[in-house]
Order: structure tokens, then C-alpha cells, then sequence
């Protein structure tokens, strides 16, 4: 019996965004290579989304100690209140958005912009924040208990690059879950969608595996619109990726099951 062809290495990339109907080569690998494959996608994505915006803006401003000398206007906290010399606000890639104003009593949930998925606003008595779809309301009493200022915040330059690098490490982990939990939705929705005459249609396991490879186009093109400031809206992506991956699947399914399709 003839051996079935796999794809292997950027070929895998290469057929999962453009040749659906050569996925039966991606069926063929072992389930090794589907776990390689998707940590390798979710990894690209965040660095497309996340990291790389984050890169730009770090080097646009001559890195965060320099941000916090020269470009933050001089600010005290003290006694459990924030003073700023003048109000301050800039946003990282579209995606992080930041906001300084000690005219401000106390920011709220309304200050929020729904155009930005992470902000951090601090107003003189507190810092609202905003990340993974949690809010936070921090006073400004339980930031700095004693006199804090720009040359102290300097100071935790080592510390906040920590922080980012775990804030990167969730964002890995919960993109990963979101990318496979819309795997199996799609897979779900589609498995049987294509049949044979004969009633013959490509097991779950098969078809999980599809929409995996499926996603990534569509993935791809939400993270760089992200990336791009956002130059088509969310909704408009999400339509196109959710068509788009349905499509995959289907001309993918079809070509598993030998059902001629037209090209």
C-alpha cells in the first residue's frame, strides 16, 4: 500500500494558509508534530500581537528608564495621593492604553475606552486597570506606602521587565486556550457537514486536527491587523475569519473524504 505523503516544516505553514485541499498531507503527521505545529502558531501569533508592538514602542521611546525620566513629567506619591506636573497619555500598539492625570480625584469603570482590550489609569487617590477582561481599582495607598517618584520607579525598571515577561507567558497560555477551544468549536460545527454517498464523514479527532490548521490564516491576519492599529474593525475580522476557517475546513474535509469539489 502506497504510503501517504507528509508535509513537514514550513510546508506545513505553506498548505495550512493556502492549499486546503492538501490537508490529508497534514493528517498523515503524528500527533507529536500537531502539538509542535500549534505551539509554534500561538508563540507567532503573540509575538505578532503583543510582543512586537510592545518592541516597537520600547525602542521609539529609548527604553522604560529613559520613558520614565525624560518623557514622564515629574511625579510624587505621597501620603496615598499622586501629583504629576503635567497629565500624561500614550498607548502601546493600540493595544495597552495609559493614562496619568492627578486632576483627576478617582478614575471609574466608565473611564474605560472599549477600543483598547488593556488600559492602566492613575488618578490622584487610585489606578484602575484593565487586562484579560479583569478590572482592578488599586488605591494609591496600597502602591506606595512611602514617598515614591520618577527616580524610584527607575528603580524597578529590572522588576517591571518581569512582569512583562509573565504578563507575555499568560498571554501565550491563554491564547493558546482560546485558539484550541475555537478549534473544537469549529470542528464540532463541521464534522459532519461533508459527506459520502455512502454517509462516511471524517471522525472528530480528524476534524479538530483540520480546524487547527484551518485558524491559522485567519489568525494570522487578526494578529497583524492588532498589530497595524486595527485598520479594519474587530467585527468585520471576526466575520471574515469565522467564513473563512468554515471554508478551510470544508474544501479540506472534502479532499480527505475524496469528494471532488469545484476549484
Amino acid at each position: 500500500m502506497e504510503q501517504e505523503k507528509k508535509a513537514v516544516g514550513l510546508e506545513k505553514l505553506y498548505i495550512a494558509c493556502f492549499r486546503p485541499s492538501r490537508y490529508k498531507e497534514l493528517l498523515a503527521g503524528k500527533a507529536a508534530g500537531h502539538v509542535l505545529y500549534t505551539c509554534f502558531i500561538i508563540l507567532f501569533l503573540v509575538f505578532v500581537e503583543a510582543i512586537l508592538p510592545f518592541m516597537a514602542w520600547d525602542l521609539s521611546v529609548g527604553g522604560l528608564s529613559r520613558l520614565i525620566t525624560e518623557r514622564i513629567p515629574g511625579f510624587t506619591v505621597d501620603k496615598g495621593e499622586m501629583t504629576i506636573q503635567s497629565p500624561v497619555e500614550f498607548d502601546i500598539g493600540g493595544v495597552l492604553h495609559f493614562r496619568a492625570d492627578s486632576d483627576v480625584e478617582k478614575f471609574q469603570k466608565k473611564d474605560f475606552e472599549e477600543k483598547y482590550p488593556e488600559e492602566l489609569l492613575c488618578s490622584r487617590t487610585n489606578v484602575m486597570v484593565k487586562a484579560a477582561d479583569r478590572i482592578m481599582d488599586i488605591s494609591m495607598a496600597e502602591i506606595a506606602r512611602e514617598k515614591f517618584d520618577n527616580q524610584d520607579l527607575v528603580e524597578t525598571v529590572p522588576f517591571l521587565r518581569l512582569v512583562l515577561g509573565i504578563y507575555f507567558f499568560s498571554t501565550y497560555i491563554i491564547k493558546g486556550i482560546e485558539y484550541m477551544i475555537a478549534a473544537v468549536f469549529f470542528a464540532v460545527l463541521c464534522r459532519a457537514a461533508i459527506r459520502t454517498p455512502e454517509g462516511t464523514f471524517v471522525n472528530l479527532k480528524g476534524t479538530i486536527i483540520i480546524a487547527i490548521y484551518a485558524k491559522t490564516l485567519f489568525s494570522l491576519l487578526y494578529s497583524v491587523n492588532i498589530c497595524a492599529g486595527r485598520p479594519i474593525g474587530d467585527t468585520l475580522m471576526l466575520i471574515l475569519g469565522t467564513f473563512g476557517t468554515i471554508a478551510f475546513i470544508d474544501r479540506a474535509e472534502a479532499a480527505v473524504l475524496n469528494i471532488s469539489r469545484r476549484k
